[in-house]
């Protein structure tokens, strides 16, 4: 009986042993503020959510007069960093669809108001962000 007690303690001790490692580590890991996380447990979010952002992206992106001449379509995938504080930096094309667009697209997310950045053990970091834009003509 002694022996199972002093086994199921020993297991018990590693295992607050480990814990306690892991949230050092995650705590050591949290405190390089350069680093940018593809992936947090709370993602980045813009003030008002998803329709305020694409009310915002409508009202602001203009169809470039080049692609309204060639009939370009089509969806630009953009990338960004969302800062701690909530501002977008290095937005960069994903995919394109040329004729301007891919330039309009990223005008139009760096004027973007700030966001609410992502946040990994409760605490907002650097995160990766992607989205769509749409740029479709009217058929009227």
């Amino acid at each position: 009986m002694k022996k199972i007690l002093i086994t199921l303690l020993l297991l018990i001790g590693a295992i607050v042993v480990k814990a306690q490692q892991k949230t050092e580590n995650d705590s050591e890991y949290l405190k390089d503020k350069n680093k940018i996380y593809t992936l947090v447990q709370k993602q980045p979010e813009f003030e008002g959510g998803k329709e305020q952002l694409y009310r915002f992206i409508s009202k602001t992106l203009k169809y470039p007069t080049e692609a309204r001449n060639n009939n370009t379509q089509g969806k630009v995938v953009l990338m960004f960093v969302v800062e701690i504080d909530g501002t977008l930096s290095d937005v960069k094309v994903l995919r394109g669809i040329g004729d301007g667009c891919d330039e309009e697209a990223v005008r139009v997310m760096k004027a973007c108001p700030k966001w609410i950045p992502g946040k990994q053990n409760g605490v907002s970091v650097r995160s990766i962000f992607s989205i769509p834009i749409s740029f479709t003509l009217d058929s009227n």
